[in-house]
């Protein structure tokens, strides 16, 4: 299970007091709190303790959560006095802030989400940094459901401009799979290639790599695993 690094940034600063926590959830956005409360209940339930213990040990960070869940003896049998759960708390602010009971996870969408310019920028960083080795599923822990489906629309618009470009310039696709697949495999090379290319499309364009990875592919079976559905 990869959990969200917010979550051990969260139980950082809370420093163990909820009344910290309180503090910096109030400028959480409502997806945001319910993305963190998710994680906090996913990881006290990895942990082989009485739920109370499981929680408290969420709020004393990530490393006391590491040694319990290696060594479930390294935790107390009953909870300390004072102990608190980060999940309950997030709930109980999301409560007084929006007049509702925290879900279980973020609402879909009500509509139809746009290209936002900006987007590209955060898909290149996550392009270098799976690039490096880093799975997308860890890369994007911390990204809520519509910041994932920002980035989807992002993937998609860069997309559709490479595989009309090659179809300006190259007619059918010789390869016979049809541009949009090699566009979707020239994705993964990031933005230095992609705007080369953009630039001055390549004479030979089936010169990616047949096996590159299909990163629209990779996000959706992200967004697929955390919501139930695919991205929109």
């Amino acid at each position: 299970m990869t959990f969200s690094p917010v979550l051990w940034w969260a139980a950082r600063e809370a420093a163990g007091d909820a009344g910290k926590l309180r503090a910096l959830a109030q400028g959480a956005t409502a997806e945001q709190l319910v993305l963190l409360a998710r994680r906090a209940r996913e990881a006290a339930a990895e942990l082989a303790a009485e739920p109370g213990v499981a929680a408290w040990a969420v709020t004393q960070g990530e490393q006391v959560w590491k040694d319990a869940l290696r060594d479930p003896k390294t935790l107390p049998r009953t909870a300390p006095a004072g102990a608190w759960d980060m999940a309950a708390v997030l709930a109980e602010v999301y409560r007084r802030r929006f007049g509702a009971a925290l879900p279980d996870q973020e609402p879909a969408p009500s509509e139809a989400a746009r290209f936002e310019p900006a987007w590209e920028d955060v898909l290149w960083d996550v392009v270098d940094v799976i690039g490096v080795g880093v799975p997308l599923e860890q890369a994007l822990a911390t990204y809520t459901r519509p910041e994932l489906i920002g980035l989807g629309v992002a993937a998609r618009h860069v997309v559709d401009r490479l595989a009309e470009q090659a179809e300006e310039r190259f007619g059918d696709d010789p390869g016979r799979t049809g541009w949009m697949l090699w566009a979707e495999q020239a994705l993964g090379r990031g933005k230095a290639s992609v705007e080369a290319m953009l630039a001055e499309p390549p004479r030979e364009p089936h010169e990616i790599p047949g096996d590159a990875p299909l990163l629209r592919e990779a996000l959706d079976a992200v967004y697929r695993a955390r919501y139930g559905e695919p991205m929109p």
